[in-house]
């Protein structure tokens, strides 16, 4: 089981993001490009693991982390 988390998402939820605050935008700018899967159960592997990979939601792609931007 993958769970994927992506904390721009809930950062431009904020309420602080949306009044453009400049610290909650200058943490929107420095992880807007993060997702992480969180494989949960994983029958014939570890579980229990965070991997990171590089994400761009507006061209819907998602690289591995060391060849993002």
């Amino acid at each position: 089981m993958i769970f994927l988390y992506r904390p721009a998402y809930y950062l431009e939820r904020s309420a602080a993001f949306r009044n453009g605050e400049p610290a909650a935008l200058d943490e929107h700018r420095a992880c807007r490009h993060e997702l992480e899967f969180i494989i949960d159960k994983n029958r014939a592997g570890r579980s229990n693991q965070v991997v990171r990979a590089w994400i761009d939601p507006g061209l819907n792609a998602i690289r591995n982390l060391q060849h993002g931007a």
